[in-house]
Protein backbone atom coordinates (compact mmCIF):
# COMPACT_ATOMS: atom_id res chain seq x y z
CA UNK A 1 0.00 0.00 0.00
CA UNK A 2 1.43 3.38 -0.66
CA UNK A 3 0.46 6.06 1.68
CA UNK A 4 1.17 10.07 0.52
CA UNK A 5 3.02 12.36 2.77
CA UNK A 6 -0.42 14.53 2.17
CA UNK A 7 -2.56 12.15 3.11
CA UNK A 8 -0.82 11.39 6.55
CA UNK A 9 -0.23 14.14 7.57
CA UNK A 10 -3.70 15.35 7.84
CA UNK A 11 -5.81 16.28 10.73
CA UNK A 12 -8.87 14.96 8.93
CA UNK A 13 -6.97 11.46 7.03
CA UNK A 14 -6.15 10.55 10.68
CA UNK A 15 -9.91 11.30 11.86
CA UNK A 16 -11.01 8.72 9.48
CA UNK A 17 -8.06 6.17 10.22
CA UNK A 18 -9.33 6.52 14.40
CA UNK A 19 -12.62 5.81 13.52
CA UNK A 20 -11.60 2.56 12.46
CA UNK A 21 -9.90 1.68 14.91
CA UNK A 22 -13.20 3.19 17.35
CA UNK A 23 -10.73 4.92 19.34
CA UNK A 24 -11.59 7.14 22.23
CA UNK A 25 -8.61 10.08 21.32
CA UNK A 26 -9.21 12.90 18.82
CA UNK A 27 -7.35 13.66 16.12
CA UNK A 28 -5.18 16.13 17.51
CA UNK A 29 -4.94 14.16 20.82
CA UNK A 30 -3.41 11.24 19.11
CA UNK A 31 -0.99 13.27 17.52
CA UNK A 32 -0.16 14.91 20.34
CA UNK A 33 0.46 11.71 22.07
CA UNK A 34 2.79 10.66 18.75
CA UNK A 35 4.97 13.41 19.45
CA UNK A 36 5.17 13.46 22.53
CA UNK A 37 5.87 9.75 22.67
CA UNK A 38 8.88 10.59 20.22
CA UNK A 39 9.88 13.75 22.04
CA UNK A 40 10.45 11.88 24.99
CA UNK A 41 12.65 9.23 23.34
CA UNK A 42 10.18 6.32 23.32
CA UNK A 43 8.70 5.52 19.90
CA UNK A 44 11.61 5.32 18.15
CA UNK A 45 11.19 1.77 17.20
CA UNK A 46 7.80 1.47 15.17
CA UNK A 47 7.54 -1.86 15.71
CA UNK A 48 7.55 -1.65 19.41
CA UNK A 49 5.50 1.39 19.84
CA UNK A 50 2.37 0.23 18.16
CA UNK A 51 0.72 -1.34 20.27
CA UNK A 52 2.02 1.08 23.01
CA UNK A 53 0.20 3.74 21.02
CA UNK A 54 -2.85 1.74 20.09
CA UNK A 55 -3.37 1.55 24.01
CA UNK A 56 -3.13 5.36 24.62
CA UNK A 57 -5.52 6.30 22.23
CA UNK A 58 -8.01 4.13 23.72
CA UNK A 59 -8.90 1.35 20.76
CA UNK A 60 -11.35 -0.37 20.52
CA UNK A 61 -11.17 -2.48 16.85
CA UNK A 62 -8.55 -4.66 15.88
CA UNK A 63 -6.49 -2.75 12.75
CA UNK A 64 -6.22 -4.44 9.84
CA UNK A 65 -2.97 -3.91 7.77
CA UNK A 66 -4.23 -0.89 6.19
CA UNK A 67 -4.60 0.69 9.31
CA UNK A 68 -1.44 -0.49 10.73
CA UNK A 69 0.05 0.80 7.60
CA UNK A 70 -0.75 4.32 7.55
CA UNK A 71 -0.13 4.25 11.26
CA UNK A 72 3.35 3.51 10.53
CA UNK A 73 3.74 6.06 8.09
CA UNK A 74 2.30 8.46 10.29
CA UNK A 75 4.90 7.64 12.90
CA UNK A 76 7.86 7.90 10.54
CA UNK A 77 6.63 11.32 8.68
CA UNK A 78 5.84 12.86 12.24
CA UNK A 79 9.45 11.73 13.15
CA UNK A 80 11.01 12.70 10.43
CA UNK A 81 8.97 16.14 10.98
CA UNK A 82 10.28 16.26 14.28
CA UNK A 83 13.47 15.67 13.51
CA UNK A 84 14.21 17.81 10.88
CA UNK A 85 16.33 20.67 10.55
CA UNK A 86 13.89 22.50 8.24
CA UNK A 87 11.91 23.36 11.49
CA UNK A 88 8.83 22.65 9.47
CA UNK A 89 6.60 20.68 12.35
CA UNK A 90 3.03 21.63 12.14
CA UNK A 91 0.62 20.03 15.31
CA UNK A 92 -2.20 17.95 13.45
CA UNK A 93 -5.23 20.43 13.98
CA UNK A 94 -8.36 21.61 12.36
CA UNK A 95 -7.84 23.30 9.63
CA UNK A 96 -8.45 27.30 9.78
CA UNK A 97 -11.99 27.48 8.26
CA UNK A 98 -13.51 26.03 11.28
CA UNK A 99 -14.93 27.24 13.97
CA UNK A 100 -12.57 29.00 16.11
CA UNK A 101 -14.10 27.30 19.07
CA UNK A 102 -13.53 23.96 17.56
CA UNK A 103 -9.62 24.72 16.93
CA UNK A 104 -8.61 25.47 20.31
CA UNK A 105 -9.98 22.96 21.85
CA UNK A 106 -8.13 20.41 19.54
CA UNK A 107 -5.12 22.77 20.25
CA UNK A 108 -5.83 22.07 24.17
CA UNK A 109 -6.54 18.38 23.40
CA UNK A 110 -3.18 18.29 21.31
CA UNK A 111 -1.19 20.14 24.35
CA UNK A 112 -3.13 17.38 26.57
CA UNK A 113 -2.09 14.25 24.41
CA UNK A 114 1.41 15.09 23.66
CA UNK A 115 1.98 15.88 27.77
CA UNK A 116 0.33 12.29 28.04
CA UNK A 117 2.74 10.94 25.24
CA UNK A 118 5.65 12.43 27.01
CA UNK A 119 4.88 11.62 30.51
CA UNK A 120 4.89 8.23 29.83
CA UNK A 121 7.86 7.88 27.82
CA UNK A 122 10.11 9.48 29.54
CA UNK A 123 8.95 8.62 33.01
CA UNK A 124 11.74 6.85 33.75
CA UNK A 125 14.00 10.07 33.22
CA UNK A 126 14.49 12.73 36.29
CA UNK A 127 14.00 16.53 35.65
CA UNK A 128 17.68 17.16 36.17
CA UNK A 129 17.97 15.64 32.97
CA UNK A 130 16.23 18.28 31.21
CA UNK A 131 17.70 21.65 30.29
CA UNK A 132 15.40 24.68 31.67
CA UNK A 133 14.27 25.66 28.04
CA UNK A 134 12.66 22.61 27.59
CA UNK A 135 10.99 22.85 30.93
CA UNK A 136 9.65 26.22 30.29
CA UNK A 137 8.11 24.71 26.68
CA UNK A 138 6.32 21.83 28.82
CA UNK A 139 5.06 24.18 31.20
CA UNK A 140 4.14 26.35 28.32
CA UNK A 141 2.30 23.78 26.80
CA UNK A 142 0.56 22.62 30.29
CA UNK A 143 -0.71 25.91 30.46
CA UNK A 144 -2.09 25.61 27.10
CA UNK A 145 -4.13 22.29 27.75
Amino acid sequence: MTVYTDSVLDFYELEAELKKLKAVATPAEAHGILCGQLSGGEGLDSAQWFNRYLANIGHKGEPWQSSRDWFYSLHRLTLAELTSDQLGFMPLLPDDEDPLDQRLGSLAEWCSGFLAGFGTSASNRSVEEFNQETLDALKDIQQIS
